[in-house]
């Protein structure tokens, strides 16, 4: 749930990867990469600029 929620707001204009992958309980950028790519089969850059 917490990587739909960080799905979400990349969306957001303005927050950075740091802020968004805290804000979601991650404890730092490269842990959250890792696991929005194992969940979602994709970088969460690819995804944040709208190559869904």
């Amino acid at each position: 749930m917490r990587l739909n929620e960080a799905k979400r707001r990349l969306s957001i204009p303005k927050r950075t990867l740091d802020t968004i992958a805290a804000s979601v309980g991650f404890s730092d950028r490269d842990a959250f990469r890792r696991a929005f790519e194992r969940r979602f089969g994709r970088a969460f850059l690819t995804w944040a600029n709208g190559s869904e």
